[in-house]
């Protein structure tokens, strides 16, 4: 539903129809994160949150939240840092 290249170009983020967060790594021609359920709805937007570091990334979804993530969280939790309601 949405695609964003990272600061480097080096990864695309992406959310799906179906609620997961999908990084592709364009080195490795593969991908290499998914979260699953990251919402309850699909996601039409993502961005990185700053062109130098892509630790930290946005996802907006129909589910009326926008939601924060920290990717060195990733496999750990798989959970947000934040949420914003009502978005």
């Amino acid at each position: 539903m949405s695609i964003k290249f990272s600061g480097d170009s080096c990864e695309i983020l992406g959310g799906s129809k179906g609620g997961q967060i999908l990084i592709y790594d364009l080195m490795q021609n593969r991908v290499t994160t998914v979260v699953n359920d990251a919402h309850e709805d699909e996601i039409n937007s993502v961005c990185w949150a700053n062109r130098e570091s892509s630790n930290i990334l946005f996802t907006g979804s129909d589910d009326a939240f926008v939601k924060v993530w920290d990717r060195r969280n990733f496999g750990k939790n798989n959970r947000p840092s934040g949420v914003f309601v009502g978005h």
